[in-house]
């Protein structure tokens, strides 16, 4: 009897011994990095448009400068939203369940806070356009605009089925 309590104890120590140690060998996700998602986003561009190296150089300067400004996908500077889009906690006073027809985690914005970032995020499109224009020929820039249009038809037109918005 004694053999075998010791047994089974003996068996859970080394169960649990190695699940610790098989979470010790297991890669951790750390945060992606800015940089480095600007670096990916450019080097995407570059295979996918055929740069050459010096559009590549001009590419990668662009991108970082509007990656602040543009987000790039990933809800950088977005508020209530950390890398990869999870909400950061629940507000303050507010139930446990969400709330019927808001995304969890989306902040409440007026419809002046709303067309006023519209606009700036319009304007910062705009921008970007006008530079890439720049760096790239004409066949590179037609293809990257007809690959812009696919994205926001997938998107739903990039306005959400609202059919007054301005474009």
């Amino acid at each position: 009897m004694k053999k075998m309590i010791l047994a089974i104890v003996a068996l859970m120590m080394s169960a649990t011994m190695m699940a610790q140690e098989g979470e010790k060998q297991m890669p951790k996700k750390k945060p992606a990095d800015k940089t480095e998602m600007v670096k990916q986003r450019t080097d995407m561009m570059v295979e996918r448009y055929g740069l050459d190296e010096k559009q590549a150089e001009k590419l990668l300067t662009l991108n970082t400068e509007f990656a602040d400004k543009m987000g790039h996908g990933m809800h950088m500077g977005r508020p209530g939203k950390k890398m990869g889009g999870r909400p950061q906690g629940r507000p303050e006073g507010r139930p446990e369940g969400r709330p019927q027809g808001r995304p969890q985690g989306r902040p409440d914005f007026k419809p002046e806070q709303m067309d006023s970032m519209r606009a700036k995020m319009r304007e910062n499109r705009e921008a970007y356009d006008a530079s890439l224009k720049e760096i790239m020929n004409e066949e590179q820039f037609k293809s990257y605009k007809a690959d812009e249009q696919k994205r926001m038809e997938r998107m739903g037109g990039g306005h959400q089925g609202r059919p007054n918005m301005k474009k």
